[in-house]
């Protein structure tokens, strides 16, 4: 996981700007990288989704630190607890994409974006990136306890049986 909050950090840190093309699916590790940026652009039939507890995890990078930050706390965990899997129009409108276009569209899309982000002055974009990051949670003290949560459930047979069911497409049978 530490490993792994290299990336996070790197993309949430980054003063430059960060645009997200969320084609297919982005769930679970994809979901958290898509949220750690500026702006998300997803497709009609595009999926983001936050799995975890149906294989027995927590969720990782950064999600706990990004989710309710795009869509609120209360939306959050009715996202989180329910491991919700969300299309294109729901997902736009819970707020976890900033633009919705027609699937042929999102990389052109995102690619204007990224240009037009580009053209803005880049010292005084990373100073608003950074002010806008000074929310009263930190995303190390999220991290930190990730990753603590995260190596925990990589331990116990809800992770075995969450990974086995995932593999042979049934549901998985939690224990205990």
């Amino acid at each position: 996981m530490k490993t792994n909050h290299r990336m996070v950090h790197a993309i949430a840190g980054t003063e430059k700007p960060v645009i997200a093309a969320v084609s297919g699916f982005a769930v679970g590790a994809g979901a958290g990288i898509s949220l750690l940026a500026d702006t998300v652009v997803m497709g009609e039939s595009a999926t983001i989704g936050f799995p975890f507890f149906r294989v027995g995890l927590v969720p990782d990078y950064g999600i706990l630190y990004s989710l309710p930050r795009r869509v609120g706390v209360a939306r959050a965990r009715q996202i989180l607890l329910y491991a919700r899997m969300l299309k294109g129009r729901d997902a736009y409108d819970a707020g976890l994409a900033d633009e919705l276009v027609d699937d042929g569209d999102v990389e052109a899309r995102a690619v204007e974006r990224a240009q037009e982000l580009a053209a803005m002055p880049p010292h005084a974009f990373g100073i608003v990136k950074r002010q806008l990051d000074l929310w009263p949670t930190s995303l190390e003290g999220a991290l930190e306890m990730e990753a603590m949560a995260q190596a925990a459930c990589f331990t116990t047979s809800e992770f075995v049986e969450g990974r086995t069911a995932f593999r042979e497409k049934r549901p998985p049978r939690f224990r205990g």
